[in-house]
């Protein structure tokens, strides 16, 4: 049977040390007043760090030539202007994915092509199209008949359908 080891004879307990050395290290605590100014520390630094790296991107643009500095200024202009551009074409294609009743505008307006964000009407035909091919996309719409498009036309239902039958049977169970 093999032996379990003894803690030493001066009445320190047996811990594996943690840290390399003999002594294991204890678990740090910091109080909340500590933590706080931590978190403000941390929050100043970020801030000066943005604010070094601010002065450094406008030093390095003013040794550009004028010329070069320019040509950046108009390369970034049409990247942010495309990316934007971008961005709007897809909220447009989900929202007209909203009002053809898709029951996720986001997951239909990603299955439409770059040729299909070009226009309103080419949205709306990349739509017709996804809908045609993966109807478990969209809503169902019922007709909004004279009973306000509960389709119960005259036939009696299982109450369970019906939210105003649920409430009442739940009251009345008692």
């Amino acid at each position: 049977m093999p032996e379990e080891p003894q803690p030493p004879a001066d009445g320190t307990p047996a811990v594996p040390p943690t840290d390399g050395s003999d002594n294991p290290a204890p678990p740090e605590t910091i109080s909340l007043d500590e933590a706080r100014k931590l978190r403000s520390e941390a929050k100043n630094l970020r801030t000066r760090l943005k604010q070094i790296e601010d002065e450094a991107k406008a030093k390095a643009d003013a040794e550009l030539p004028e010329l070069e500095r320019l040509k950046k200024q108009a390369s970034d202009a049409a990247q942010e202007r495309d990316s934007l551009k971008t961005q709007l074409s897809r909220t447009n294609a989900e929202r007209i994915a909203a009002t053809e009743n898709a029951l996720y505008s986001d997951v239909v307006a990603s299955l439409l092509d770059a040729d299909d964000m070009a226009t309103d009407k080419t949205i709306r035909a990349g739509i017709a199209r996804i809908k045609t091919d993966r109807p478990a996309l969209f809503k169902e719409v019922r007709g909004g008949g004279a009973d306000g498009g509960a389709g119960r036309s005259g036939k009696a239902q299982s109450p369970s359908g019906f939210m105003n039958d649920l409430i009442f049977n739940a009251v009345t169970r008692r």
